[in-house]
């Protein structure tokens, strides 16, 4: 709703380079909901349409990247698990439907 009414509010700003001099990159509700229905599409694009909401396994920095792959993921019928080694509980407990082994 905000990136329709108001798109060119600031969301969220990034440093650019190492050096915080540089300065930040500034990224509008508009740039999120691009971003989101860009990640929805190639979802849709390389999986089809999840039916049942199936879990996605991912494995990557939790940055704004993966707040695009949570909300496009959702948007393409999917879930998100963001697999984490320091808890293997967590990891048996939410993506019991992602790890799946065969023994043939």
């Amino acid at each position: 709703e905000t990136a329709s009414d108001n798109p060119d509010l600031i969301f969220a700003e990034i440093i650019q380079a190492v050096n915080i001099d540089e300065g930040f990159h500034r990224i509008t509700f508009g740039d999120l909901a691009r971003s989101i229905d860009r990640c929805a599409w190639w979802i849709h694009e390389q999986l089809g349409k999840g039916r049942d909401f199936p879990t996605l396994a991912y494995i990557g920095p939790h940055d704004l990247r993966y707040l695009f792959l949570l909300f496009g993921a959702c948007k393409a019928g999917y879930k998100v698990c963001p697999l984490s080694f320091s808890s293997e509980s967590y990891l048996t407990i939410v993506c019991s439907d992602v790890l799946r082994f065969s023994t043939k």
